[in-house]
This record gives C-alpha cells, sequence and structure tokens, in this order.
C-alpha cells in the first residue's frame, strides 16, 4: 500500500516540523539567507512539472502515473530543502544532512554486513533492505563522504566512530559491485580533498583509514569485497569492456530524442522501446528522450547557472557537498531513473547555498568549509 510507503512519512515528517519551526516564529522574523537558492528550487520544480506534463501525450498512461507518483517526491524534496536552509540556517541544514546520512548509512551497512555474513547475496553481489546492489553501492559511496567528513572536519567525538566507518563503508561499495559507483566514490573523494584542501589533519586522517582499510581486508568481508571488485570491475570492465548494455541505452535514448524533438516520447515512454531497459540510466538523456528539448533544456539550466556562479568567482561550494554531488551525479549518469536522481538536485541546492562572493571566499583558510554565514537578511 502506498501509505506504508517509508518515504511519503520521512518527507510528511519533516514538513510537519518545518511548519512546526515557522509557525514558531513571528512572520516578521527574516529568514535565513541561503544564497537565492529559491531560484534554483523553481527550476528544478518547473522541470518535474514539465516532465509530469508529457503524461499527456506519453503513450503508456498508466506507466506514466507511476512515474509521476514518483516525480512529486522529487518536488516535495526540493521544496522542503529550501524551506530547512531558509528556516534553519545553511550550515544546521548541512550537519542535519550528514548526521542523516550518517544514522541512516549505518543501518543500511550493517544490514548488508548481516547479508554477507548469512550469504544472502544478490548475484554474488551486496544489496540491503530491498534495495539493489546498484542503490546500495551509492549509499555507501555518500555514507563513506560522510565518515571523512567527519573524521577530517567534524567533532571530535564523532571522529574515532567515523574512523572505523570509513574502510567498512568503502569495501561495502566495493561488495555492491556498483562499478558506476566505485568510480563516483574515487572521483569524488578526489574531489573532496582538491577542495578542501590537503593539510597535516587530511594527511593523518588517510594515513588512518588506510591502515583499517588494510585490517579489514584480512576479514570475509575484506576478502568478498576483493573478490567481487577484481571480477566486476577489472575482469568485466576493464579487460573484456562489458558496461551492462550501458552505450546501447545511451544511443536508444538519444535516437528518441532526436526523432521527437519537440516533446519527446512522453513521461515513460523510453519503457515503450525496444531497448535494453525501461529507462536510460542517465537523467539528462532520460530528460531528452521523454520530455525532448525542453525537458533537457530545464533540467541542464540550473547545472549550467550554477557553474556560471562558480566560474564567477562564488567558489563551488561546501567541498563534502561538492564531492556529494559529484558522487551522486557520476551514479545518476551511469545507473538509475530520475526518481534515483533526486540526491543530485537536493545536493545541488546546498552546494549553490554554500557558495561564497569571491571577496568572502579569499579571506577565509585554505582548509575552511565553505559554508554562508548564519546572519539573516
Amino acid at each position: 500500500m502506498w501509505y506504508f510507503e517509508l518515504r511519503l512519512w520521512i518527507l510528511s515528517a519533516l514538513s510537519i516540523w518545518l511548519f512546526a519551526i515557522a509557525a514558531k516564529r513571528s512572520p516578521r522574523v527574516n529568514r535565513y539567507f541561503a544564497g537565492k537558492v529559491r531560484s534554483w528550487s523553481v527550476a528544478f520544480v518547473a522541470f518535474v512539472a514539465y516532465m509530469i506534463a508529457s503524461s499527456i501525450w506519453a503513450p503508456d498512461l498508466t506507466l506514466a502515473g507511476i512515474k509521476t507518483y514518483d516525480l512529486l517526491f522529487v518536488g516535495w524534496s526540493c521544496v522542503l530543502t529550501v524551506a530547512a536552509l531558509r528556516l534553519s540556517g545553511v550550515a544546521a541544514t548541512i550537519e542535519g544532512f550528514w548526521l542523516a546520512i550518517f544514522g541512516l548509512g549505518l543501518v543500511l551497512a550493517l544490514a548488508g554486513l548481516a547479508s554477507v555474513v548469512s550469504g544472502n547475496l544478490t548475484k554474488g553481489r551486496v544489496s540491503a533492505l530491498g534495495g539493489g546492489p546498484n542503490v546500495f553501492g551509492r549509499n555507501m559511496g555518500l555514507l563513506t563522504l560522510a565518515a571523512l567528513y567527519y573524521i577530517i572536519d567534524g567533532r571530535r567525538l564523532a571522529k574515532h566512530p567515523a574512523l572505523v566507518v570509513a574502510p567498512i563503508a568503502i569495501l561495502l561499495v566495493l561488495q555492491s559491485g556498483s562499478r558506476g559507483a566505485m568510480l563516483a566514490l574515487f572521483a569524488a573523494v578526489l574531489v573532496y580533498l582538491r577542495s578542501r584542501g590537503i593539510d597535516r589533519r587530511v594527511l593523518w586522517s588517510i594515513v588512518g583509514v588506510s591502515v583499517l582499510g588494510l585490517a579489514a581486508l584480512l576479514t570475509q568481508v575484506g576478502q568478498l569485497a576483493v573478490k567481487i571488485f577484481f571480477r566486476r570491475f577489472i575482469e568485466l570492465l576493464l579487460l573484456r569492456g562489458y558496461t551492462s548494455n550501458r552505450v546501447d541505452l545511451f544511443a536508444d535514448g538519444i535516437s528518441a530524442g532526436i526523432a521527437n524533438p519537440l516533446g519527446g516520447l512522453g513521461l515513460a515512454g523510453f519503457a515503450q522501446l525496444d531497448s535494453f531497459g525501461t529507462y536510460p540510466h542517465n537523467m539528462f538523456i532520460e530528460a531528452f528522450a521523454e520530455g525532448g528539448l525542453l525537458g533537457l533544456l530545464l533540467l541542464s539550466a540550473p547545472f549550467l547557472l550554477y557553474l556560471r556562479r562558480w566560474m564567477r568567482g562564488g567558489g563551488p561550494g561546501h567541498p563534502a557537498i561538492v564531492a556529494g554531488l559529484c558522487l551522486l551525479g557520476i551514479s545518476s549518469s551511469i545507473s538509475g531513473d530520475l526518481f534515483d536522481a533526486r540526491g543530485v538536485f537536493l545536493l545541488l541546492l546546498f552546494a549553490v547555498a554554500t557558495q561564497l562572493p569571491a571577496t568572502v571566499r579569499h579571506h577565509r583558510s585554505p582548509g575552511a568549509t565553505s559554508v554562508l554565514p548564519v546572519s539573516r537578511a
């Protein structure tokens, strides 16, 4: 039943919480400044609204209705994100985000470890709580970033637990067998270190995680991770060039968009093609295939505006957030549909909210995180 879905209850609880915060404050009290992030939220909601409207010319109204239901959660999440940034402040919202990622990620990690011990694997790959291996790998990648954030820049009390969690999360990414998650995590860690800057604390953190990671390789979990990594990444991807038909899926999506440039196939129209899957596994190609040029433009515009703001001196934003955006952006360009890409939208909103004017950013220390001040506007 739809009313038992966890996502519905989580977003409902967050909505009630934000309503309570807003009601407690006087209407005359100004909200926190969030870097004009509402403009980006409006752009994402406009994209979601257009894709839902494309159901009018969709070939299968039932499939379009199911996908419409999923997209409503994407728009809802974007609105709640902006509300949280404006009501609670950027710094507090981001701290809450990483705390949630760390806590929920630990639950998934424990479930994944339990499946390893019990031998309950999905085609030799680790997953948890009904999600597929690719989703599990993406979530463990986020848990890794949350742990690294706590190790390098977090409070002292969180550093030691995170130091243990980080290598385990990395091994679970390998155990998921998701090559997209592996590539995305590698790129995200590089982006985090490059954005934040490398100092003595970072070097010691890398040494600590590496030592614990090498020790973990001697366990059953570590041995399975190495085995899955060599089979999925080295043998299948690098030696055989096997991409699980991703190239064909991308080509089918692009061809569908070119053949229907004005409005695309309509929502969930890709599922009606004679292809290897029900979606192209790339959110931009999916927007082009099912929404045409307008769908692609509406989806691309917020990202292009973010890059433009970056190039004009605003910087990329909070290092850990930018790393998370990189991780989910790569994952959503290799696997998953528009609903799976919702994290990309949310992290882009966080990144925009943490961009700083060049005059402010240049006066900050190299290792400081780029979070906007909590002064009210």
